[in-house]
C-alpha cells in the first residue's frame, strides 16, 4: 500500500506543476469613495464574459484601494464594483493584447442603506450585507490611548471573555488586517498591537476555509472572522508603545510594540518582561506539563479565581486557535510566572506573491503551590485523596509559522504553510500525597521528588494547489500535508510510599525513565468540483492519511552495586509501534440560491490500524474499519437581518499511540495509568443549529445555538480504587492506589445550547450584552469494573454593560452566573450541586488637564464546594496616571493590585470518577510606578486625533 501511496503523491506533483507559466493580459485600477475620495479596502470587483455576463474572473482591492484581474483573453467584458454600504457600478471594456491599467471606479454610498442602518442623528453604527456586519469604529467612544480590543468590545455582540474573543455568541478564531492575516491566527495578540485610533470599520463574517473560498462549495469549515480595515489616510506609518514599571517585591513589567506599515509590507515587533503572570504563550510551551496529562480524565471546571489579576496589572489573557495548539495566548499556568519573550511579523504583497509570516520567542520561569482535595466515587467505598505540591519550571519554546501565496495567474494558485516549533523544558515537582477511608483510616501516602527534562520539536507543512477549468464553477485543487513531531525526555522519580498493610514500613521507588517518541504524518486531498447548473454543483474527494508513531519507553532502577540507574524494570517499560492507514472518498453535492442554500454528501472510509510491541514481549495487533460518513447543512435567509443554518456531521476518532501503548506511567506512585492496546475507533453524529439576527438600523444582533451529539464506541476511562492489595494482570497495585486505562463504552451524549443578545442603550449611551446556556453531558466510565454514568446539568448566564459615553469616560460592569448539578447513576448519595458567581466593574476616566483615574474589581463566589473552600473574595485593583508631553504621548501611572489582599484562586472539576476542589498560588498584594510612551508619525496628517 505504501508503494501505490508514493505513486498516487508523484501523480499529485506532476498534476501541480502544469502550466505554471501561463500569462495574459491584465485589467487593474483603483476603487474609491466618490465624495472623500478615499481608497475603499477589500470592495469586490469581478470580470464577466460578454454577451452573456458568465464571471470569469475575480478580486478584492488591496489596502491602497487597487485590485488587479491577470490572464484575461481578448473579447468583451464588463468590470463590476461592489462595497458594503456603496451602490456598485459597471464599466464596459474591450480587451486586446496590452493591459488595460486605468479601469477605475468612484462608488456613492447607498442612501437607501444608510437610511436602514441609521442609529443616532449622525453616526451610522452598522450595516448588513448578506453574512457580512460591518460596524463603523467612529460611532464608539473610546479613550485615547485604547488599542482595537477596547474599541471592539464597544460594539453589540462583540465581548472579551476569559481572554478569548467573542462575536454574536460565537469564538473569534481569526483577525484580519484590511483582509490580510497579522500575526497568525492570533485573535488578541492582533487586538491588543492596533490602537484604536487607526481602525475605521469592523467586519464580522464567518470565513470560508481556502478549499471553500475557491470554489465556492461550502464545505462546513467556517471560522469566525473579525476583519479590521485600517483608515485609508494613515495607512503608512510607524506607530507603537513602549513601557516599563517596578514596584514593591520587586515586580517588575516591561514591553512594548514597533509597527511599520508602508503600502503592502507591514513589520510588527512585541516584547515583553515581566514577573507579574503577563504569560503570552501557547500550549506548546507547557510540553512538560503536558506529557503528564496524557490519561487525564475528562471533567468539567468552574470558574477560577484571579489566579493573577486581570487586566494589565496583572492578569493571564488567554486566547484559542486553529489547531488548538499554536496560539500566542492561552489561558496562563497557575501559580506565579516569570516571562520574557519577543515576537516578529512581517506581511508583504507583490503582484502574484503574499506572504504573512511570524516568529515567536519566550522564555518561563513558573513556580506553582498547588492544594487539592479528591472524592472517589465508588459502589462499595469512598476513598478520599489529598494533595500537596510544589513544583518549578522552566521553558523556552520557538515558534514560526507563515503563509505563501503564489497566484500563476487568473485561473492557478498555490498556497504554502510550513510551521516550526521547539520546545526546551525543565520541570520539578514535590508531592505529598495521602488516602484515607471517609473514617479517617489511612490507605496509602507518598513522598515523591519528581524532575523531568524533556525536548520536543513540531515540523508541519501544507501546500494547497488550485486550478479553475474552462467552465465557471469547473475546479480542481489538490492539498498536501506533511508533520514530523519528536519528543524526547528524561525523568527521575525518588518516591518513600507507605501502605496500609504496614503503614511503618517503607518503600523506595529510585529511577530514571528515558522516553522518545516520534510521529511521522503524511497526507493529501483531491477535490473536483462541476456545475450541474446556474444554481448548483457537485463535488468529488479522495483523501489518503499516513500516520506513523513510536513510542520507547525504558524505565532503570537504581543499582547500589554501580551506583547508577543499570536495573532494566520490564514492567514499565515498553517500545510500540503504531501506523495508522486512513483513505476516504465521496461526493456531495450543493444548491445555492437568494435565499436557500444547501449541500448534502457521503463520504466512505477505510482504516487500518497496525499496532507492534516489540519490548519486552512480542506483540501485535491488525484492525481494519470501515465507515460511511454521511454530512449535511442547510441555510436559509428570512431577511436581510436574519437567518438560519442547520448541519449535520459524522466523524472517527482513531487512538493515538499514547492511548494505545500499554505501559505503566508511574510519575505518582498512588495514581497509575497506562494506554490500552485493544482501544477501536470512536464514532461521533453531531447536529445543531443557529439562528443569526442583526438589526442593522437599531444596532442590535442575537445569536441562538442549540447542538447534540452521540459518540458510539467512547474512549472514556476504566479506574481501579484498591481498598486493598490487588493484582491487575502484572501490575500489583497496593491499597490505596488508583490504576487507570482507557476503554470503549457505548452510552455517551451531550446536548448544548447558547444564547447572546447585545444592544445599544441610548439613554445611558452605553452597549448591553446578555448571555445565557445550557449544557448536558452523560459520561460512561468503568470503577472497579461497575459500569456507571456520570450526569451534568450546566446553567449559566450573565451580562456585559459597557459605555459608549465619551473619549473621557469608560466604563464596564458584568456578572456570570454558572450553576452545576451532578449526579451519578450508581451512588446517588454522591450527587451534588454547585455555584459560581464572578461580578465585575471596571472605570477609567480622564476628569482633567492629563489625570487618568482607573479602578476594577472581581468579586468571585462560591457555594457548594468542600468548607475549605466555598471562599469569596474582591480582586479589586486601582490606579491614577498622569499624561505629558506633546499630544499626551506620556504617562506615569501608580498601580496597585490586590488592594485587600485577599487575592485566591479556587476551581471544582467533576469528572467520572472523583470531584475535586483545588487551590493555587497567586499573586498577593503589590504597588508599581509605571511610565508608558506612545508614540505615531503617519504620512498624513488627517489621522484621527486622540
Amino acid at each position: 500500500m505504501q508503494k501505490y501511496s508514493a505513486v498516487f503523491f508523484f501523480i499529485i506533483a506532476i498534476v501541480i506543476s502544469q502550466n505554471v507559466f501561463a500569462q495574459g493580459a491584465a485589467v487593474s485600477g483603483k476603487v474609491v469613495d466618490k465624495i472623500l475620495q478615499e481608497e475603499l479596502i477589500g470592495a469586490n470587483v469581478v470580470l464577466l464574459r460578454l454577451p452573456d455576463s458568465t464571471q470569469v474572473n475575480g478580486t478584492v482591492t488591496d489596502i491602497d484601494g487597487t485590485y488587479r484581474l491577470g490572464n484575461v483573453s481578448q473579447g468583451r467584458y464588463v468590470v463590476r464594483a461592489s462595497y458594503l454600504g456603496y451602490l456598485s457600478l459597471s464599466k464596459n471594456i474591450s480587451v486586446a493584447d496590452a493591459d488595460l491599467r486605468d479601469v477605475s471606479f468612484e462608488l456613492a454610498e447607498d442612501a437607501k442603506v444608510l437610511q436602514e442602518t441609521q442609529v443616532e442623528a449622525i453616526m451610522p453604527r452598522m450595516v448588513v450585507k448578506d453574512d457580512t456586519v460591518q460596524m463603523n469604529a467612529d460611532a464608539f467612544k473610546v479613550n485615547p490611548d485604547a488599542d482595537a480590543s477596547d474599541l471592539v468590545t464597544k460594539m453589540p455582540g462583540v465581548m472579551i471573555q476569559d481572554g478569548k474573543v467573542q462575536a454574536q455568541g460565537e469564538e473569534v478564531k481569526r483577525v484580519l488586517v484590511d483582509g490580510k492575516e497579522f500575526f497568525g491566527d492570533d485573535a488578541m495578540m492582533v487586538l491588543k498591537n492596533l490602537p484604536a485610533e487607526i481602525v475605521d470599520k469592523v467586519q464580522i463574517y464567518d470565513r470560508l476555509s481556502d478549499q471553500a473560498q475557491f470554489t465556492g462549495f461550502n464545505d462546513g469549515n467556517t471560522e469566525k472572522t473579525m476583519n479590521i480595515i485600517t483608515r485609508g489616510q494613515i495607512k503608512d506609518g510607524v506607530f507603537g508603545r513602549a513601557y516599563v514599571g517596578y514596584g514593591t517585591d520587586n515586580r517588575y513589567n516591561a514591553g512594548g510594540n514597533l509597527n511599520y506599515f508602508k503600502g503592502t509590507r507591514r513589520i510588527s515587533l512585541v516584547g515583553l518582561s515581566n514577573n507579574i503572570n503577563i504569560q503570552n504563550f501557547s500550549s506548546e510551551d507547557l510540553v512538560g506539563v503536558a506529557s503528564s496529562t496524557n490519561n487525564r480524565p475528562s471533567g468539567n471546571m468552574g470558574p477560577r479565581g484571579g489566579s493573577g489579576g486581570s487586566g494589565s496589572q496583572g492578569g493571564a489573557p488567554g486566547g484559542f486557535g486553529e489547531n488548538n495548539v499554536s496560539n500566542f495566548l492561552v489561558p496562563g499556568q497557575g501559580g506565579i510566572s516569570l516571562t520574557n519573550g519577543i515576537g516578529l511579523n512581517y506581511v508583504e504583497e507583490w503582484k502574484k506573491v503574499k506572504i504573512s509570516s511570524n516568529y515567536f520567542y519566550n522564555r518561563t520561569k513558573n513556580e506553582n503551590n498547588s492544594l487539592l482535595d479528591r472524592q472517589y466515587l465508588t459502589e462499595d467505598f469512598e476513598q478520599i485523596y489529598h494533595q500537596d505540591g510544589a513544583s518549578l519550571t522552566y521553558n523556552n519554546n520557538h515558534r514560526f509559522s507563515a503563509k505563501i501565496d503564489y497566484d500563476i495567474d487568473d485561473k492557478k494558485s498555490f498556497t504554502f504553510r510550513p510551521r516550526f516549533s521547539f520546545q526546551d523544558n525543565d520541570a520539578s515537582t514535590l508531592v505529598n500525597a495521602l488516602t484515607t477511608l471517609m473514617n479517617g483510616e489511612t490507605l496509602s501516602k507518598s513522598e515523591n521528588d519528581n524532575s523531568t527534562i524533556s525536548k520536543a520539536y513540531n515540523l508541519s507543512n501544507s501546500i494547497l494547489y488550485k486550478h479553475k477549468l474552462g467552465k465557471q464553477g469547473r475546479t480542481y485543487s489538490v492539498r498536501l500535508e506533511t508533520g514530523l513531531n519528536n519528543r524526547f525526555s528524561d525523568n527521575y522519580l525518588l518516591a518513600n510510599n507507605y501502605y496500609s498493610e504496614n503503614i511503618d514500613s517503607l518503600i523506595v521507588q529510585d529511577q530514571w525513565t528515558d522516553g522518545l517518541s516520534k510521529t511521522l504524518t503524511l497526507g493529501g486531498e483531491v477535490n473536483y468540483t462541476e456545475p450541474l447548473g446556474k444554481k448548483s454543483q457537485i463535488q468529488v474527494n479522495y483523501a489518503p492519511n499516513y500516520t506513523k508513531s513510536t513510542s520507547d519507553r525504558f524505565t532503570y532502577q537504581y543499582n547500589e552495586a554501580t551506583n547508577d540507574y543499570t536495573i532494566v524494570d520490564l514492567s514499565l517499560s515498553n517500545v510500540f509501534e503504531n501506523v495508522n492507514w486512513a483513505h476516504r472518498t465521496g461526493a456531495s453535492y450543493r444548491y445555492k440560491a437568494e435565499k436557500l442554500d444547501f449541500n448534502i454528501g457521503m463520504n466512505y472510509q477505510y482504516t487500518s490500524l497496525l499496532s507492534d510491541r516489540t519490548f519486552p514481549t512480542d506483540i501485535d495487533v491488525e484492525k481494519y474499519y470501515n465507515n460511511f460518513l454521511p454530512s449535511a447543512q442547510l441555510g436559509y435567509k428570512f431577511s436581510k437581518s436574519s437567518s438560519v443554518s442547520l448541519f449535520y456531521r459524522t466523524s472517527v476518532r482513531t487512538p493515538n499511540v499514547t492511548q494505545l501503548q500499554d505501559v505503566v506511567d508511574n510519575t505518582n506512585p498512588l495514581i497509575l495509568s497506562s494506554g490500552n492496546k485493544d482501544l477501536d475507533q470512536q464514532y461521533s453524529h453531531f447536529v445543531g443549529g443557529r439562528w443569526r439576527f442583526a438589526q442593522a438600523a437599531k444596532g442590535r444582533s442575537a445569536f441562538i445555538f442549540i447542538g447534540g451529539g452521540v459518540n458510539n464506541n467512547y474512549i472514556t476511562n476504566s479506574t481501579v480504587l484498591a481498598a486493598r492489595d490487588t493484582m491487575i494482570g502484572d501490575i500489583a497495585l497496593p491499597a490505596g492506589g488508583q490504576y487507570t486505562r482507557p476503554v470503549n463504552v457505548d452510552g455517551n451524549w451531550n446536548v448544548r445550547s447558547f444564547m447572546n443578545y447585545g444592544t445599544p442603550l441610548l439613554f445611558m449611551k452605553s452597549n448591553l450584552n446578555v448571555m445565557a446556556g445550557f449544557s448536558y453531558n452523560r459520561i460512561p466510565n468503568l470503577v472497579n469494573e461497575v459500569l456507571q454514568f456520570n450526569n451534568t446539568y450546566n446553567f449559566n448566564t450573565g451580562f456585559l454593560l459597557g459605555s459608549n459615553i465619551s473619549e473621557k469616560i469608560d466604563f464596564r460592569v458584568g456578572y456570570q452566573a454558572n450553576y452545576n448539578i451532578v449526579k451519578y447513576s450508581q451512588r446517588s448519595s454522591s450527587d451534588n450541586n454547585y455555584y459560581t458567581g464572578v461580578a465585575n466593574a471596571a472605570v477609567n476616566v480622564l476628569p482633567w488637564k492629563g489625570i487618568v483615574i482607573s479602578s476594577d474589581i472581581v468579586y468571585n463566589h462560591y457555594i457548594g464546594l468542600a468548607d475549605s473552600y466555598n471562599t469569596n473574595f474582591a480582586l479589586w485593583n486601582a490606579g491614577v496616571g498622569y499624561k505629558f508631553l506633546k499630544n499626551r504621548a506620556a504617562e506615569l501611572k501608580l498601580q496597585v493590585f490586590d488592594m485587600l489582599g485577599v487575592n485566591n484562586s479556587i476551581s471544582r472539576t467533576v469528572t467520572e470518577t472523583y470531584v475535586q476542589d483545588s487551590r493555587v498560588d497567586v499573586l498577593g498584594r503589590y504597588f508599581m510606578l509605571q511610565f508608558t510612551y506612545k508614540f505615531n508619525k503617519f504620512n498624513s496628517g488627517n489621522k484621527k486625533e486622540g
